[in-house]
């Protein structure tokens, strides 16, 4: 499987350039294969983020890494950021679909979309489309002023904003993720509070307080100077945790 993280790691020509060479990041992949050392490949992808690589297969194999190495959490979410870029990737499904199996006691199971996946796009495929449709628009409008119809005009309209929403709802979520981002508990037995500080009484849900694991995902919804964050579940439930505890997903 290293193997297979080396040459996906590689042929990323989107990639920007890092400090060090090619040569130097297989050359230690590869030594990390052979001693049996899985942390320092997981090591290696964590300097290699710093250097600013941003792929989606680069995020699929560094998920891999850290799944290998026991980091259940940072894999979850390097898949999770794999999934902006390659959305209907089966490989990326299945290893995705895998770590969240080995969330002990999750809350509750992440929510698939409703469309399926061959009409998921990436947040790059969606920005073009709605390039696409609203320049295509604006081509019917000038067809409409060369020679009037209805049909023209309506054509028109239609893509404009079709075009339009779409850009708005992109731009609506990459916004909400700055502001609200998403996150991973790093570890088992957290606490879900009421109150941001391990005085408040725990969170319960039927008499039991809530208690949160490594790699389950939550929304950040607010975060206070004394580094606690007020996270919201899949289930609906709210509370506070320590902001240490989580691996924020979009960075």
């Amino acid at each position: 499987m290293m193997s297979a993280l080396l040459l996906a790691t590689l042929a990323l020509p989107s990639a920007p350039a890092t400090m060090r060479g090619e040569t130097e990041i297989v050359a230690a992949l590869r030594r990390a294969e052979q001693e049996g050392d899985i942390e320092s490949a997981a090591r290696l992808f964590d300097d290699l983020a710093c250097d600013g690589i941003r792929s989606g297969r680069f995020y699929l194999c560094q998920g891999n890494a850290y799944l290998r190495a026991g980091r259940l959490a940072d894999a979850i979410a390097a898949y999770r950021r794999a999934e902006r870029w390659m959305p209907r990737d089966p490989a990326l499904a299945a290893n995705l679909r895998h770590a969240r199996e080995l969330v002990l006691e999750p809350p509750t199971s992440p929510s698939e979309p409703w469309w399926p996946v061959a009409l998921q796009l990436s947040a790059h495929e969606i920005h073009l489309a709605a390039t696409f449709l609203w320049l295509t628009g604006w081509g019917f409008a000038f067809g409409y002023l060369v020679r009037p119809s209805r049909a023209w005009l309506a054509t028109a309209m239609f893509l404009i904003v079709l075009g339009g929403s779409m850009e708005v709802a992109y731009r609506w979520e990459e916004y909400d993720r700055s502001v609200r981002p998403e996150a991973v508990v790093k570890r088992n037995g957290v606490m879900l509070r009421e109150g941001n500080g391990a005085t408040y009484p725990a969170l319960t849900r039927n008499n039991f307080p809530v208690i949160l694991n490594a790699g389950v995902e939550v929304r950040i919804l607010t975060e206070r100077p004394n580094g606690w964050v007020k996270v919201r579940l899949d289930t609906g439930d709210m509370g506070w945790i320590p902001s240490e505890t989580l691996v924020v997903i979009f960075l």
